[in-house]
């Protein structure tokens, strides 16, 4: 899903795709518009999240930065592919009864994971 999302924002392509995934909008300027961070619609039901316009914009937040950065397709794939392989090992470090407390803060899981990717780069 976020290799489809990053096609969708670097090509605009396809374009019902493309129209799902919009810019958050920010009143103020923060450090996380740097980011480009994506609007994620309000949903009532558990099955709703699961909704592309839902999911891809979440997971595509919830990336760090070094991740998402400019690019192409291979790379984005290299950097993704190194966050997942990395994420075992990381969570292996973790006590179990907060695993699933850490996982449902996007925020807290990216800085967690900032420092792994910028040490390898």
């Amino acid at each position: 899903m976020c290799t489809i999302s990053y096609q969708a924002l670097a090509s605009k392509q396809p374009t019902y795709l493309n129209s799902m995934l919009t810019p958050a909008r920010n009143s103020r300027e923060l450090r996380s518009t740097s980011s480009n961070p994506l609007y994620i619609p309000r949903v009532k039901t558990k099955a709703g999240t699961r909704v592309f316009s839902v999911a891809a914009p979440t997971l595509w937040n919830s990336l760090p930065v070094s991740v998402k950065s400019e690019g192409n397709i291979v790379s984005f794939r290299r950097r993704l592919k190194h966050i997942s392989l990395m994420l075992p090992i990381l969570l292996s470090f973790l006590e179990p009864s907060s695993i699933h407390q850490r996982l449902t803060h996007c925020s807290t899981f990216t800085q967690l994971l900032n420092p792994l990717v910028l040490s390898r780069h």
